[in-house]
């Protein structure tokens, strides 16, 4: 899928949780002039993880929207399914339907301006999170503000290293 979203100009740059989850990270030039990324990612579920004990091996499909704009940090859940596995695939959601909703963000995100672009993420979010929620809980609100720009330093560092390496 990664070479699809290159030839409409979205680059995309891979990172590895603590917990070894796959972490994928979408983005335009302009996206990432203004500390905006698109995050996707699939997780496997072993049979009581998370989930009830039945035995079953369950998939989770995620895309999220992070970004950090007037010292404000947001995460907006464009999608998340877990589903049983069926058949034999390893995806709670097709990829075209994953690529189809990469390139719906990336136009609304590329055509407006940043003040405007938050209240449009948020109508079309299944759920946002925003720093300003946690104000009542200084420690909470700190918390969260650092794990949306941790996750931003390190997609940073992810591209600088690719541009480095020529990749």
């Amino acid at each position: 899928m990664e070479s699809l979203l290159l030839i409409k100009g979205i680059k995309v740059v891979s990172a590895f949780h603590d917990s070894g989850a796959h972490f994928k990270f979408a983005y335009t030039e302009k996206m990432l002039t203004n500390n905006l990324f698109i995050e996707f990612y699939e997780r496997q579920y072993e049979p009581g993880e998370d989930e009830p004990l039945d035995g079953i091996v369950r998939y989770e499909t995620a895309i999220w929207v992070v970004t950090y704009y007037k010292k404000v940090a947001y995460q907006f859940m464009m999608l998340n399914e877990i589903k049983p596995q069926i058949y034999t695939t390893k995806q709670a959601v097709p990829i075209l339907q994953i690529y189809q909703i990469i390139l719906g963000l990336v136009e609304i995100i590329d055509s407006h301006i940043p003040r405007k672009l938050m209240s449009c993420l948020k109508q079309i979010s299944i759920d946002s999170f925003t720093s300003r929620e946690y104000s009542s809980n200084p420690t909470i609100q700190k918390k969260f503000t650092d794990m949306v720009l941790q996750k931003i330093s390190t997609v940073r560092k992810i591209i600088e290293q690719t541009r480095i390496s020529g990749n």
